[in-house]
């Protein structure tokens, strides 16, 4: 596993989103809200304050959102996400939010295969109104390459599926195939298939 950096992300921008090959693709994406380690999302126009049971919308007419004392509510990211099976991500606060007292509440981990907005929490401890508005830093997201993972599902994993990894991965070590999803070399996609009958008999 390692940490995508900024050059990597502006690579992937510049792909064909949710590609075989672009493994991270952020749409609305900005390139001042990147970092060399990190990307800032911002609020977007959808927010809540009644825990998601109906959402609000702000516009480039109405750009304030209004956090009343002691509010919580619920806000859209503007940039929606995509992240491959072989993208992680890990969440955190803004140095601009954390000044001015608001507390972000949030799950700090992205699984990988999530594509769509982040939801986050916020809630204002004082007694009196705080402002944001529409595009303002709300928090900022590090993204990791786990492709020396064990592939990722999208599904649950059943009984069968997990037998079936662990085959995969015992005939792996057996024949030394560095294989993965993304493997595009078609004499080593073969080669795998070999190897799975081979190991197959083995096991008769």
């Amino acid at each position: 596993m390692y940490l995508i950096n900024n050059v990597k992300i502006l690579e992937h921008q510049g792909q064909e989103p949710r590609s075989p090959k672009n493994h991270l693709f952020i749409q609305g994406f900005n390139s001042r809200m990147l970092n060399p380690t990190s990307y800032y999302f911002r609020v977007g126009n959808m927010y809540s304050t009644d825990r998601g049971e109906s959402y609000y919308k702000l516009s480039d007419k109405n750009k304030i959102l209004n956090i009343g004392p002691n509010e919580y509510v619920l806000v859209l990211s503007y940039e929606s996400f995509y992240l491959s099976d072989r993208t992680f991500a890990i969440l955190g606060p803004s140095t601009d939010l954390q000044k001015s007292g608001l507390s972000l509440r949030y799950g700090q981990f992205i699984d990988p295969l999530f594509d769509g907005k982040l939801e986050v929490g916020i809630h204002n401890p004082f007694d009196e109104e705080i402002n944001l508005k529409l595009g303002d830093k709300l928090g900022k997201l590090c993204f990791f390459d786990i492709s020396d993972t064990y592939p990722i599902t999208s599904k649950r994993v059943s009984d069968e599926y997990a037998e079936k990894l662990i085959r995969r991965q015992k005939m792996q070590q057996k024949y030394g195939i560095p294989t993965g999803i993304y493997d595009e070399d078609v004499t080593a996609f073969a080669r795998e298939q070999e190897a799975y009958r081979e190991f197959d008999k083995d096991d008769d």
